[in-house]
């Protein structure tokens, strides 16, 4: 055995004769990453707990302010479209700070606002916290995500990203399972204050590790670096990707349940380890996303992801009382869904560089908008679909709106080679 490991390190050196020290040093150099990174996915973590934890904890949370589970339903959209602006506007609007002090703000106010929601005596004070807590999300995600790769460097720019939203994912699978555990132990607001607790212990070893002399973004007006962004097609192409996929998606993923319940007779418990295949396999997909990116480059590993969606859709339609076919399709979004995160997100930078070097923060800030903008117009698209033409048509529908996704990429791909010289 050791003498094949030997030999599998001899081959992976180039034939270089085997050393232990020379081994632990290549395996740095290939696969490891500033600490910092670490310290943004214990942020991110908390950040996707907030967004999804809130799905188990809609029950008592109605009982609680004595509202309905839709009233209840108002923070989650109060949260997306926090985030939708922070990403988008509030990057932008505050291009002119340093990243350091834009990483750390934007955790201080998702903690405040935390802190604020666990105290909150009425649903709309909740809302209003909500929303406070949306727009740090997106602000932080979208300088993250620049500063992990611009950290970790082009070779490794994919993995870093993954790395970041790999916090994202790990709550996407305990979130909503966690949430209505511990909701029955510790009551809602105590979750609150954990994830408060949880973010400010990402605060402070984000305060230790950034450096101070990080220069601003931008040292222009404040709108302009947005203003410029949104008139380049490449990045407007760009995120126009990452919105029709994720509309896709949530076409047929908003309604899954549902979907499961009618064509494979699923029972609760089923549909529930259904779900958890589809976290599970979201957490692979988004590692494998960033080693697609940095191995194939951006755009080939975009096309990947788009077809792996397509089918996986097109899968949905024809998992028809089999069970088993069902979970690998599920599985499969999941995989898919979260491979498309890192990929994407690192294509927008990618392409903001191509750009214009100081335009990559208010990109990304534009794909997490994108990103929740798919989100709502495949959960809208996929409930017309339903009340006008049935179930059976979600998978052709999420279908279109994924092919639909290959024009603005190959189009921006054009737009990429005229710039470069």
């Amino acid at each position: 055995m050791k003498s094949r490991l030997a030999v599998l390190t001899i081959v992976a050196t180039k034939g270089r004769p085997y050393d232990k020290t020379s081994a632990l040093e290549a395996f740095k150099s290939e696969y490891a990453v500033p600490f910092v990174i670490y310290a943004f996915a214990l942020s991110t973590f908390a950040l996707g707990l907030s967004e999804f934890i809130v799905i188990g904890l809609a029950p008592s949370m109605a009982a609680s302010f004595r509202v309905t589970i839709p009233e209840v339903g108002t923070t989650v959209t109060a949260y997306a479209l926090g985030v939708c602006v922070g990403g988008a506007l509030l990057t932008g609007w505050l291009s002119s700070w340093t990243r350091r002090r834009r990483l750390l703000a934007s955790l201080a106010l998702f903690t405040m606002a935390h802190l604020a929601m666990a105290v909150s005596p009425t649903l709309w004070l909740v809302v209003l916290t909500r929303f406070a807590g949306g727009l740090a999300h997106g602000l932080f995600l979208a300088v993250a995500s620049s500063a992990a790769a611009t950290a970790a460097g082009p070779a490794k720019g994919g993995r870093a990203v993954a790395l970041v939203f790999s916090g994202l994912t790990v709550a996407l699978v305990l979130g909503v399972p966690l949430g209505t555990f511990l909701d029955g132990l510790t009551g809602w607001r105590a979750l609150l204050l954990a994830i408060a607790v949880l973010a400010g212990a990402g605060w402070a070893a984000l305060r230790s590790q950034l450096a101070h002399e990080d220069a601003p973004a931008s040292t222009g007006p404040a709108f302009t670096p947005l203003e410029r962004a949104l008139a380049s097609s490449p990045i407007v192409l760009t995120a126009a990707v990452t919105a029709a996929t994720y509309a896709a998606l949530f076409t047929v993923y908003t309604y899954i349940a549902s979907l499961l319940k009618a064509t494979v007779d699923m029972s609760g418990d089923e549909i529930s380890a259904a779900l958890l295949a589809f976290g599970a396999a979201a957490v692979i997909g988004n590692g494998t996303g960033g080693i697609l990116r940095d191995r194939l480059g951006a755009y080939r590993a975009s096309l990947m992801v788009l077809a792996i969606l397509i089918l996986a859709l097109l899968g949905t339609a024809a998992w028809t009382g089999h069970s088993w076919f069902a979970y690998a399709v599920v599985a499969t979004l999941g995989f898919a869904a979260f491979a498309a995160v890192s990929v994407f997100q690192s294509r927008i930078i990618d392409v903001a560089g191509h750009v214009a070097a100081d335009l990559a923060e208010v990109a990304s800030g534009l794909n997490i908008a994108a990103f929740n903008l798919g989100i709502v117009l495949g959960s809208f698209t996929g409930g017309s679909v339903i009340a006008h033409a049935g179930l059976a048509w979600l998978a052709p529908v999420a279908g279109a709106w994924a092919v639909l996704a290959f024009i603005p990429l190959i189009l921006s791909k054009r737009q990429i080679r005229r710039l470069i010289p």
